[in-house]
């Protein structure tokens, strides 16, 4: 289904208050409790027939070239010419993000975020980002995730892209994927945020169901014409630019890079406060993360 940037009467919008992420940081302060303009499409629940093995999976890209990926297969520490730890604290999440390898580190061929619930009652967790180390603008992002087990109630993993620069949501946010039993159910929820400051906030999303314990696979697409987020090969959003200013890639604004986000979150805005830890450890695998232009 293709979904405009504004409604139509064939599509059956929803507006909901903004609960949306880290509401987020970028490098600027984060917004809180605002109400925005959003249109919000909920998914179907049918089910992906999608190869759920780890070796021999297509990514599903033809025709671009390879330009940047971590295949994560070397055993150990997070590379980090690729990748830094962010520590910080957002959306009233519960967890503490650190840089131990006991909450982020690379093993059979895919890195492992691990949110942890300690002893003394506190939750461990990691947040890896590429800013400054790899950003882009245009061009396919592929990611294969899964979460072995499921998320547990409380759990909000997520991979997504933000604006390099600015006062959030004026560089732009895409959420290829988020999780949160509390918040989607089984589904996986993909969004694009824009607008030119935190109180001028405006957000396009979906909802479709997955199997998140099985390997799948989140897929961007963005162009100058239009913005896809696609899961398993199959389209859950299609963005396309019919205004200037409503098209997140030709706002105007400030032209900030994107720069990825792997992180598992507990608690918060989406994870909610019924938080499983006797089902924690709780981890998401990713096998690779590769951009083709």
């Amino acid at each position: 289904m293709n979904l405009s940037c504004l409604p139509t009467k064939d599509i059956n919008f929803k507006s909901v208050k903004n609960t949306k992420k880290d509401t987020k940081m970028t490098n600027a302060l984060p917004a809180v409790g605002l109400v925005s303009m959003v249109y919000f499409v909920k998914g179907g629940s049918k089910k992906s027939s999608y190869s759920s093995s780890k070796s021999g999976s297509s990514d599903g890209v033809v025709g671009k070239t390879l330009m940047w990926s971590d295949e994560f297969d070397k055993d150990g520490s997070v590379d980090s010419s690729k990748w830094s730890f962010e520590i910080l604290h957002v959306n009233n999440e519960v967890q503490q993000y650190t840089t131990s390898q006991s909450n982020a580190y690379v093993a059979n061929g895919s890195l492992v975020l691990k949110a942890i619930a300690q002893s003394d009652g506190t939750i461990t967790s990691a947040r890896l980002v590429s800013r400054g180390k790899f950003e882009f603008t245009y061009g396919t992002l592929v990611v294969r995730a899964r979460c072995p087990g499921g998320v547990p109630n409380g759990g909000w993993p997520a991979i997504w892209c933000l604006g390099s620069k600015g006062e959030w949501p004026s560089g732009m946010e895409i959420d290829m994927m988020e999780y949160a039993p509390g918040g989607w159910g089984n589904n996986s929820a993909a969004t694009v945020h824009w607008g030119s400051n935190y109180t001028d906030h405006h957000q396009y999303g979906t909802t479709k169901y997955c199997d998140i314990s099985q390997w799948n696979i989140w897929k961007l697409d963005w162009s100058a014409s239009q913005m896809t987020i696609s899961l398993n090969n199959e389209v859950m959003l299609t963005y396309k630019n019919n205004n200037a200013y409503s098209f997140p890639a030709q706002t105007g604004q400030n032209g900030a890079k994107q720069y990825i986000i792997l992180n598992y979150a507990v608690g918060g805005t989406m994870g909610g406060n019924a938080i499983d830890t006797s089902k924690f450890p709780a981890t998401m695998e990713i096998d690779y993360v590769r951009y083709y232009q």
